[in-house]
């Protein structure tokens, strides 16, 4: 198996793991605790995260577009790139990242949003992710592997944020999963059309 397939399955057992309320509660044992965990959950996750990243390199590329296409991609992965930061921003960066954790000493009750992009699809930020891997113009067979991961990833990590959202907000998320679609919109919720 290749470097980055095991990098990357180790980071995504560790992101996982760490994510469960059962390890949260065992880590947090004291109250002081609960005010860095998100932070340091945080950290940990992009220090392993950039570990995967380093294996990318080094394997041939499939394909690398010019001109136009390439373009026209870049310009795709720096629209989803901003759409994921607009995602990330109206679900409250203080306490995503975890500063407000570290300021106040608590965590705010979890909040539903169904505007925006959770109108569209339930998961705006997996599904922008996705769009910004397959629209990167050069492509190598590291780069492939880890778009197929992610997105195995992804998908395996929203059956079990929805297993623990269905749990937190009951009847109104069942509501919100029958109406509104998992990953892709439907064409009538888009705005432009």
């Amino acid at each position: 198996m290749p470097a980055l397939a095991c990098r990357f399955i180790l980071f995504a057992l560790i992101h996982s793991l760490f994510s469960t309320d059962t390890v949260k509660s065992l880590l947090c044992g004291h109250p002081a605790a609960l005010r860095y965990y998100r932070l340091g959950y945080n950290i940990l996750a992009l220090v392993s995260f950039a570990w995967v990243l380093t294996a990318l390199p080094g394997s041939p590329a499939l394909y690398a577009l010019q001109g136009y296409p390439a373009v026209i991609l870049s310009g795709t992965q720096a629209l989803s790139l901003l759409l994921l930061c607009r995602c990330a921003a109206q679900t409250g960066l203080g306490e995503f990242t975890g500063i407000r954790q570290l300021l106040t000493g608590k965590e705010s009750p979890p909040q539903f949003t169904r505007s925006g992009g959770y109108g569209l699809v339930r998961h705006p930020q997996y599904t922008l992710a996705m769009i910004f891997l397959f629209a990167a113009p050069t492509v190598s067979r590291n780069h492939l592997l880890f778009t197929l991961l992610s997105g195995l990833y992804f998908v395996l990590g929203a059956y079990l944020e929805e297993r623990r959202l269905l749990t937190t907000f009951g009847d109104d998320y069942l509501r919100y999963r029958r109406e509104v679609p998992m990953f892709i919109p439907r064409l009538r919720r888009l705005p432009f059309v």
